[in-house]
């Protein structure tokens, strides 16, 4: 079980790196509504990332890490 959570983990944390990546492409070549797009992307993973962090451990809940 705890092995799932962990690969749960890290597959939206290399999602977020992913998405970082391009973005910082994006930017570097100029192309703004890329960027924007990619930006709008890595909210919502991140808020993904969240919610899945105040779910294995909701004694944290309300607090910022």
């Amino acid at each position: 079980m705890k092995e799932n959570r962990n690969e749960e983990k890290i597959s939206i944390q290399m999602q977020l790196s992913r998405l970082y990546d391009e973005w910082m492409i994006s930017v570097t070549n100029g192309d703004l509504e890329a960027s924007d797009r990619l930006w709008q992307e890595m909210g919502v993973v991140y808020q993904k990332l969240r919610n899945y962090i105040s779910l294995v451990q909701p004694d944290n809940k309300g607090k910022d890490p």
